[in-house]
């Protein structure tokens, strides 16, 4: 491959894996929402005044959203193969492109 053919690849990966990093550290806290929302519903706990029935369901919709999305995005350009999501590959194992 040429690199005329491999610069586009190569910035497409950069912006998925930016992308990726963004969907992964949103997980963080919505998941901690949802789980702390889900045992604070019986409880009636509140914060900043917006009642836990009302944002357990929003930080729920962004946890699962956010899954979704990382799943969707971390493809490789070339192929559209789905990229091992614990590391940070030099190759696509699918196609053999070079990503970075």
């Amino acid at each position: 491959m040429e690199d005329t053919q491999k610069k586009p690849i190569k910035k497409t990966f950069a912006i998925r894996r930016r992308n990726t990093v963004i969907g992964m550290i949103l997980m963080i806290p919505s998941g901690f929402l949802a789980g702390f929302g889900i045992a604070a519903v019986a409880e009636g706990i509140a914060i900043l005044g917006i009642p836990a029935y009302i944002w357990t369901p929003a930080s729920l919709i962004v946890f699962a959203g956010s899954i979704i999305f990382c799943a969707v995005n971390w493809r490789c350009p070339s192929c559209g193969t789905g990229l091992p999501i614990y590391a940070n590959p030099l190759r696509c194992k699918a196609c053999n492109t070079e990503l970075q």
